[in-house]
């Protein structure tokens, strides 16, 4: 199956007021601690995979999530664990997910490497939780706070999640809407293993992500086809955005957000000038004024400042509801029309 969901990190002026949005009647909160396995060649951390066994409460869970094929979904399989496969202490089984989409996924992943895989870090989270409705969508929310821990180094977690039960992705999308413009939150697409993974090697943010060209296939109107070359400058911006509103970005980093800007500008600028859009042309308005936030006013490619200056500067314009408002349309965009 696939899960539909979008998370967002909460940022610390904020954190009280998403506290009490959560506190329902109908929330629960719960206990998660999570073993996530790989490979030491990274099997799949290189691949966007995710292995783990979780203990919620008092059930254990082995789920393995990759890749769905855009922003919004990944395959996932999860299975409960029966009691005396716990007894002795929960152990990995890779024959849970045999006969499943998502095990010939893995097992494709893995190949020969199935015997080397290991614990290489662990999350434990409080998770208060309830599912609402909106939009004609049953919708969990899930607020994370805790840790991801690996050996002796750890990082902190604050993050809320927002997936789809069942009903419209529209709705979905409207709600996390009304959230990051009431409380400023920020679109994450690293995943907790993502973070795991580089905690575990030392290391602070993931490679800075490359343009791919958009899969265009068969004949296509040109609203589909500009679909899917937004959905393709998502695909390459939102990764750099995630690492420069989390302080973490490099010079490439901040590059190829130019570029992702750059690119999506002009292709909806594109669009509007063959076939008026107002929508488009906001859009296009948006993600310049974007770009010249990233810079700063009167900045430039020769831009003089220290390399905290324009960290501060990135990171900034990418947390701004501004910003987490205009992804929001964009996969709407993009992506909602689809079926799931």
């Amino acid at each position: 199956m696939h899960e539909i969901e979008l998370k967002f990190q909460v940022p610390p002026q904020a954190r009280a007021a998403v506290r009490l949005a959560m506190a329902k009647r109908t929330a629960q909160t719960i206990r998660l601690r999570a073993l996530y396995y790989d490979t030491p060649d990274l099997h799949l951390a290189r691949a966007g995979m995710a292995l783990r066994l979780r203990l919620e409460g008092e059930r254990w869970l082995q789920t393995f999530k990759a890749p769905g094929g855009d922003a919004l979904r990944r395959i996932e399989h999860e299975v409960v664990l029966a009691a005396d496969a716990v007894a002795a202490g929960p152990a990995l089984d890779l024959a849970r997910h045999a006969g499943s989409p998502a095990g010939a996924v893995l097992a494709g992943a893995l190949g020969d490497a199935a015997a080397a895989l290991r614990v290489t870090f662990e999350t434990d989270v409080s998770r208060c939780h309830r599912v609402t409705r909106h939009g004609g969508a049953h919708i969990e929310l899930a607020l994370d706070v805790g840790v991801v821990r690996a050996a002796a180094a750890e990082v902190a977690l604050h993050e809320i999640e927002f997936e789809l039960v069942d009903g419209p992705v529209a709705g979905l999308l409207d709600l996390a809407r009304r959230w990051v413009a009431r409380h400023g939150l920020w679109l994450d697409v690293r995943s907790k293993a993502e973070r795991g993974h580089l905690l575990a090697h030392g290391m602070t943010v993931a490679s800075a992500t490359r343009a791919k060209s958009p899969r265009v296939s068969g004949v296509v109107t040109a609203d589909q086809a500009l679909r899917q070359v937004v959905e393709a400058g998502l695909d390459h911006l939102l990764p750099n955005a995630a690492a420069l509103a989390a302080g973490l970005a490099g010079d490439e980093h901040r590059a190829q957000a130019r570029l992702g800007l750059a690119s999506l500008r002009e292709a909806l600028a594109r669009s509007y000038a063959q076939d008026p859009a107002v929508t488009a042309q906001a859009w296009a308005h948006s993600l310049a004024e974007l770009g010249r936030q990233l810079d700063g006013e009167g900045a430039g490619a020769t831009e003089a400042g220290t390399t905290h200056a324009w960290q501060a500067r990135a990171g900034a314009a990418m947390r701004s509801p501004a910003a987490g408002l205009l992804w929001l349309d964009l996969l709407a965009y993009a992506l909602v029309d689809r079926p799931d």
